[in-house]
């Protein structure tokens, strides 16, 4: 399957039936999603492409049991809620919620509670709550961590307490205690 030049980002979601692919640069559809077939091929037939919020996509996260995907836009530096159905579908986009200065990758943590976004250029990873029943992320009461230099990417340890960032510029990998 081709998708649409410059793909930044894929997610698939937890019932393997849909593939997510965000492609940044394009102004009309940012969001494609792509059905999985049983036997693991992708079925280029059943291809949805999906205007979303602001017109830019670029980090894709979903939730632990794929009700709902979160979409990045790294030029606009706001992340957005879609529930996403049974099928895979992708529905009405949420009230967005705003990162700091170049977001570069973001995720749902391991209970679906929580989000975080690596910033860039204001050497921070923002914070969110998750609303596990309707997607609505919101900041939370400490909005950032702040961190030693440019962070780029993310993950979190499977117990939920760590988050580990790999920091742009520099030989390593970051981590910090965020809490239980």
């Amino acid at each position: 399957i081709t998708t649409a030049p410059n793909t930044e980002d894929l997610v698939l979601n937890s019932n393997y039936g849909s593939l997510y692919a965000s492609h940044p640069l394009d102004a009309t559809s940012p969001l494609m999603t792509i059905p999985v077939n049983g036997d693991g091929t992708l079925d280029p037939l059943g291809i949805a492409n999906t205007a979303v919020a602001s017109n830019s996509a670029t980090y894709l996260a979903l939730s632990p049991g794929s009700d709902f995907l979160y979409v990045l836009g790294a030029n606009t530096a706001l992340i957005t809620p879609y529930p996403v159905d049974a099928a895979g579908s992708v529905g009405a986009p949420g009230a967005t919620a705003s990162t700091g200065v170049v977001p570069t990758d973001m995720l749902v943590d391991v209970t679906g509670r929580a989000a975080y976004a690596a910033n860039l250029i204001d050497n921070t990873i923002s914070q969110f709550n998750l609303n596990q029943s309707t997607g609505a992320i919101t900041a939370q009461a400490n909005p950032t961590i702040a961190t030693p230099l440019n962070p780029r990417g993310a993950v979190q340890h499977v117990s939920g307490r760590f988050l580990y960032a790999t920091l742009a510029g520099s030989p390593g990998v970051g981590g910090d205690f965020i809490g239980q």
